[in-house]
């Protein structure tokens, strides 16, 4: 029993090191359905806000414990009137039931990357057993070396099983609305706590960055960016030195250099903006109290302590700055 302890913990340690909680991005995630109206036409509709993770093994590059929850209220359907008839009481009831959960019991593989997913979707307080295709990619890396898996996945779901039986009758037997609701989609997993901000997919786009975007992904060596072909230029005064100086610009640095410019203007601008609005503030306090301002009493440390918060915000939106390029 003394030895079986350590090699029980090990054993926990050696699994929890190999699998790893990944969440969903649902920047680039979406779940959409289509409902059959009148034997013909489709109603297309989408849920806006949803979150989810599953547990991904590095090791066996397989998929366990997939969870899914959606806000029932984020339901779209391109018309206001529609949609406020799918929040009331005669659909999802979304005062009474706000959220939509589906939780897997049961993960077949198929075939490489593509699964069977077996578990229990709530919907109005209704447990049904649901089943999912799903296919999943590899681990993609993006532009900013961040980890991604895609996720595509469908189903067909009866309405009926969850107490969405709103309807009106059509000639020979039949309903306004069908009964099979086809859900499909796409998820984004990334680790947890290392999902691609939003922000990064505002950077300036150009030939040079992409270009650079390579390099340090190893598809270019540094003579295929287009910085090293920039000659250094030189007056005469210098030519005899000619051969004593590089040749070309270092690629890594003169891409810097390119990447900054735009940053640095930002932030000198921020930093006289921060300046004039210091002095703009304790001008200010100073014309309000008049003979109550003196730099020692509670009237001038209250305008040092604007002056000192601006130049922190100015700091703090420096650094963020950066740290988006």
């Amino acid at each position: 029993m003394q030895i079986f302890i350590p090699i029980f913990f090990l054993l926990s340690f050696s699994l929890s090191a190999e699998s790893q909680i990944w969440s969903i991005n649902d920047d680039h995630s979406e779940i959409n359905f289509q409902v059959p109206y009148m034997g013909m036409a489709q109603l297309n509709g989408r849920f806006l806000s949803f979150s989810g993770e599953m547990i991904y093994d590095k090791q066996t590059e397989e998929i366990h414990d997939v969870t899914i929850e959606l806000q029932a209220k984020s339901i779209f359907t391109g018309n206001k009137m529609r949609d406020g008839h799918l929040r009331d009481k005669d659909f999802f009831a979304v005062e009474k039931w706000p959220l939509i959960h589906f939780k897997s019991h049961t993960i077949i593989v198929q075939a490489p990357n593509v699964y069977k997913v077996d578990g229990e979707l709530v919907i109005k307080g209704q447990r049904r057993k649901a089943s999912f295709n799903i296919q999943k990619t590899a681990i993609k890396k993006d532009t900013w070396k961040r980890l991604n898996i895609f996720a595509k996945f469908s189903s067909i779901i009866k309405r009926s099983d969850f107490n969405l039986n709103w309807n009106k009758t059509l000639a020979g037997n039949e309903f306004l609305i069908g009964d099979d609701i086809s859900v499909s989609g796409v998820f984004q997993f990334q680790p947890q706590g290392q999902l691609t901000a939003g922000s990064k997919h505002k950077i300036p786009d150009s030939k040079h960055m992409r270009k650079m975007e390579q390099y340090q992904r190893g598809e270019l060596n540094s003579s295929q960016t287009p910085m090293s072909h920039s000659p250094v230029q030189t007056t005469p005064f210098f030519a005899d030195k000619k051969k004593s100086r590089p040749t070309h610009i270092s690629t890594v640095e003169n891409t810097k250099e390119a990447l900054t410019m735009g940053q640095l203007y930002l932030v000198l601008m921020a930093f006289l903006g921060s300046i004039a609005t210091a002095i703009g503030i304790k001008k200010i306090i100073l014309n309000v109290v008049k003979d109550r301002f003196e730099e020692t009493n509670a009237w001038g440390f209250l305008g040092d302590f604007l002056g000192i918060g601006l130049f922190f915000l100015f700091a703090v939106a420096s650094y963020q700055l950066n740290w988006m390029f």
